[in-house]
């Protein structure tokens, strides 16, 4: 799932090469399928243009689309292991009527982060094929480990440009008596916090609406409605 939310990384790669050989050896393979290589190649590139063509905070842009990843082990015992697993990914910018201090934010210069935030639901890998069920996964770009934290609960994953902890493993989130201040009405005071907080309570329930009605709309993307209204 790597390749999922990557804005150029089509493919990756592992070789092995023993001391006895002269050349590495391919022994696994994760690509973007080449039957939807073409749409997402075009999407995340529309998706860079519609970004850095708006004035910043002005209006909200996204895309989505399709996009099968393929992974492929030739390591395997018997044939080589093919397997494919097919997404609606929508790619989302926030902008235009947020809150103030979600504004405030964005243009803040200690921060530099972009309000750029995805969500991608399961599709059937084939014609008749049921939706694979996920447990939704937290990424900033690339996935977060795995452990309970870095899962959402729900049946897709989520990606933001979140304030990560100083080792990259963790979405910075309060700690208990940063909640305990937050129920009694005491704003927070770290602001990568309440970057985070406006990032789930704003940008990702935007995506997740966006990506259900354009799942909805377009029936090119064929997303069967057992996926669309889990």
């Amino acid at each position: 799932f790597m390749l999922l939310f990557l804005t150029h990384v089509e493919c990756i790669e592992l070789y092995v090469r023993e001391e006895s050989e002269s050349t590495p050896r391919k022994i696994f393979q994760v690509k973007v399928a080449d039957k939807s290589l073409l749409t997402v190649r075009n999407k995340r590139k529309e998706f860079r243009e519609k970004i850095t063509s708006v004035e910043l905070n002005t209006e909200s842009v996204s895309v989505t689309y399709p996009i099968t990843i393929e992974i492929i082990n030739f390591d395997s015992h018997s044939d080589k292991d093919v397997k494919q697993h097919s997404f609606l990914v929508t790619n989302y910018h926030c902008g235009g009527d947020v809150s103030v201090e979600f504004r405030k934010l964005m243009t803040d210069k200690e921060l530099n982060y972009l309000p750029t935030v995805g969500v991608a639901m399961a599709l059937p890998s084939g014609p008749k094929q049921p939706t694979p069920e996920i447990n939704g996964h937290v990424f900033c770009f690339l996935p977060l480990p795995v452990q309970k934290t870095a899962l959402t609960g729900l049946p897709v994953h989520i990606n933001g440009f979140f304030a990560l902890s100083q080792n990259r493993r963790h979405v910075k989130m309060p700690n208990a008596h940063q909640v305990d201040e937050e129920r009694a009405g005491h704003a927070l005071r770290d602001k990568f916090l309440t970057w985070n907080n406006c990032l789930l309570e704003e940008a990702i329930p935007r995506a997740y609406a966006k990506m259900l009605i354009d799942a909805i709309n377009i029936r090119c993307f064929d997303a069967p409605l057992a996926a669309i209204y889990k």
